[in-house]
């Protein structure tokens, strides 16, 4: 039963960290969170119906509005809509930003096409510029996995990215393909994966427009180190690169007592 997750993380590089804290209620559902770097501050709530989010509201240090999300959904619980509202930058407070997403499943409930419409706005949004509206589509193979996602613009249906996988009879993802500008040929992104008997990666060689582009042999190695409570929780992980230190995260948790959950 946490209260309030605190959650800090440190770059060596830079001198700056950010804090972010999450408070919880009874049922385990954030209900605030609070945010600041050293150079910006903010402050979410979010507000639920029958437990599902449906609104989260973001203002800054001065309680001026940054965003404003909206959810609705299904009888069954999965997501239909959402909608975004955005002040834009460098504006006065009358020029907001606007998206908007629809959800559509089939009846395994799986997602299938996702629906986006953005555009610019006054306050009162009766004057809509810079519309812009495009949607993607899901593809599945018969172990219901993705194999294949594609943006397209509209009104003109034009396809203008394609991300595929392929995968082995072990379920490991072997090829992926990512076409970022559909009208070129100039920019196909591929990766080629290889593992041993045990399942661990031994190999990935990505390619652009099929030239192998990572034959570099120096390999930076990653690593970190984690630390948990005694509850199990996560409460410091440090993030090594080859054997420098390069970030820290450390987490802080208060808890509901006992008596007050079972009050």
């Amino acid at each position: 039963k946490v209260k309030t997750q605190t959650f800090i993380e440190k770059w060596t590089d830079s001198k700056n960290e950010s804090t972010n804290k999450k408070y919880y209620n009874k049922e385990g559902f954030v209900i605030k969170e609070e945010y600041q770097n050293g150079l910006f501050e903010s402050s979410s709530t979010y507000e639920y119906k029958n437990d599902l989010l449906i609104s989260e509201k973001s203002v800054d240090n001065n309680n001026k509005m940054i965003s404003h999300c909206e959810f609705t959904y299904y009888e069954n619980g999965k997501i239909k809509s959402s909608k975004e509202t955005r002040l834009k930058e460098d504006s006065d407070d009358n020029s907001l930003e606007v998206e908007k997403e629809f959800f559509f499943f089939d009846a395994d409930n799986k997602l299938i096409k996702r629906e986006r419409t953005r555009y610019d706005t006054d306050a009162s949004e009766t004057k809509i510029i810079n519309e812009h509206k495009t949607y993607s589509t899901f593809d599945y193979d018969k172990k219901n996995r993705i194999i294949k996602n594609e943006s397209f613009e509209l009104p003109s249906n034009e396809c203008t990215y394609m991300h595929t996988s392929t995968y082995n009879e072990l379920d490991q993802i072997i090829e992926d393909k990512t076409i970022y500008d559909y009208s070129s040929s100039n920019d196909i992104h591929t990766s080629k994966y290889r593992y041993d008997k045990k399942g661990k990666v031994v190999s990935n060689k990505r390619f652009k427009n099929g030239v192998q582009i990572n034959k570099d042999d120096k390999k930076t190695v990653f690593s970190d180190k984690k630390e948990f409570d005694e509850k199990g929780n996560l409460i410091k992980k440090t993030v090594y690169e080859n054997s420098k230190v390069m970030y820290t995260e450390e987490y802080e948790f208060e808890y509901y007592s006992w008596l007050t959950t079972q009050s």
